[in-house]
């Protein structure tokens, strides 16, 4: 399967779910052939905002997992 194909079944999964939301923002990655690279795709539908604000709400959440997993026990 080449990278247009993979970023076709991105497609038809966001066509799918954007069915149904307001506002997706998909982003999928995959280590490619040979090992040395890494492919990413992303593709999103809907606001552009709603995305954005997703996406930096869900980068804040997984900071704040982060430190809370670092921080030493009481």
């Amino acid at each position: 399967m080449n990278r247009e194909e993979r970023g076709a079944i991105i497609e038809r999964a966001l066509a799918l779910v954007a069915e149904h939301f307001d506002a997706v923002e998909i982003l999928a990655s995959r280590v490619a052939d040979g090992g040395d690279e890494t492919e990413m795709y992303a593709r999103g539908a809907g606001n552009f905002y709603a995305r954005l604000g997703m996406a930096r709400d869900w980068l804040v959440r997984c900071d704040e997992d982060s430190r809370q997993e670092r921080r030493p026990a009481d």
